[in-house]
This record gives structure tokens, sequence and C-alpha cells, in this order.
């Protein structure tokens, strides 16, 4: 299930606290001029087109040559290119294991399903430990409290995954496979296979309706909040060294 950026609908320029904010699909428009301008600029790790930008709240540390016009800068806080392999490479299909296991339920034990939650969850964690870890590197390799920018990306990442990979998409799923069981038997033909077919082939119905709103979601409520904790810090920092 690819990564997709912030939803283009929710963008925001905001002047808050001296610092430009931009979304992910502003970024990406921004990064397209700037790659354009001066394409050497990114040391060629960057690709043009990619996905899985990091969220807006951590825009102020860069792991590319910033560019030089005010109040610009690449928020790629986790990843030292476009590539993700937790979400945009085969491993990603480990995000899928809970919503098979709710399209398999009527058809193996209870135990087997709440292991395939289990299996989407050790996903989960092991994405939000990876850029966690990355960032809290660049943040510290840029003067940052390691820490606080370890705690704010593994809170939004797990956020989102659990949200869009684990939660949503597994109701879905059970609640699809339990209606075509019951339209199965209330035609009266066995169930069988039926509701499991249904439920898999449901699976990629559902994938970018619910990755594009979890990232609305998080625009309008988490991002935002951590995004101010840290302009908070930041000029209590400042006022600190004064």
């Amino acid at each position: 299930r690819p990564f997709a950026p912030s939803s283009r609908a929710h963008q925001y320029d905001a002047q808050r606290g001296g610092a430009r904010v931009f979304t992910a699909a502003a970024v990406e428009r921004q990064l397209e001029g700037h790659l354009a301008r001066q394409p050497a600029a990114a040391g060629g790790v960057l690709e043009r087109g990619g996905r899985g930008l990091s969220p807006p709240h951590l825009a102020h540390i860069s792991m590319t040559p910033s560019a030089e016009e005010p109040g610009y800068s690449l928020p790629l806080l986790w990843r030292d290119s476009w590539k993700d392999i937790w979400r945009d490479s085969p491993l990603r299909l480990v995000g899928y294991s809970n919503e098979v296991g709710e399209a398999f339920r009527p058809l193996i034990s209870r135990t087997a399903v709440h292991g395939s939650y289990a299996l989407a969850f050790a996903y989960v964690i092991g994405d939000a430990a990876d850029k966690a870890s990355k960032a809290g590197q660049k943040a510290k390799a840029q003067g940052e409290p390691p820490a606080l920018q370890m705690l704010t990306t593994a809170a939004d990442v797990i956020s989102w995954q659990t949200i869009a990979s684990v939660a949503v998409p597994g109701m879905i799923i059970n609640r699809v496979v339990a209606l075509a069981g019951f339209a199965f038997r209330r035609a009266g033909r066995p169930p069988g296979w039926g509701p499991t077919f249904i439920g898999l082939a449901t699976v990629p119905l559902i994938v970018k309706p619910i990755d594009h709103a979890t990232d609305l979601l998080l625009d309008m409520t988490l991002r935002p909040a951590i995004e101010q904790f840290h302009q908070r810090r930041q000029a209590s920092s400042k006022l600190k060294e004064r």
C-alpha cells in the first residue's frame, strides 16, 4: 500500500513563528521547481515525483543542502532518498496481514486472525522504530534534541499506520465479509469461500481512499499540534540563549 503525500485539498503555507510551513503536496511542487533550476542541489538522491514526504511539522530539519530561497526547506527526515522500504517495497505487503486475516475469518480460527493482527502491529512498530531512529540521527547531526524528534516522528508514524493499515481497513473487511456471509445464507446458499473472496477483492479498493483520509485527519489534528510543540520549544530555547 503506497504511502500517499498529504492531501492536496489541505495545503497551507502559513507564517508561524517566523518559519514557513509546507504540507507534503506543497513541498512536492516546490521541489520540482527547485530541481528544475538546480538539478545538482539534491546530490542525486532525490527522485522527481517521489512519494512519502515527511509531515510538515518536521520541516525545520533538512537532509539535503538547503535551498537559497528564504523560508524554503526540504522536510526529508527519516531516509536518505525518496525510497521508503516500509511503504514503497514488497515489505509493505506485511501491512495487509490483518485484512487478509479478516477476509479468512470464516475459515480459520480466532487465534489465527489475532495472529494476523499481531503481525500487522509488528510491521507498524518496525516502521515507527526505523523512522524514529533516522529522525534522531538527523536531528543530532543538526544540533536538535534527538529524543524529541524521535518521539514525535514515532507518534506520527504509529498514528498513521494504526489508522490506515490496521484499524480502519480491518473493520471494513470484517463488515464486508460478515455482510457477504449473511447474503449467501439469506439466498439459501452455503457461504463457503465466497465471503473470503469478496473480502480479498475489497482490499485494493479501500487502500487509497483510507490512506488519503488518514492524511487529511492527521493534517488537521496531530501534525499541527506537533508542529506547534516544536515551534514553542524552539522559541523557548532562543529566549534562554538570550
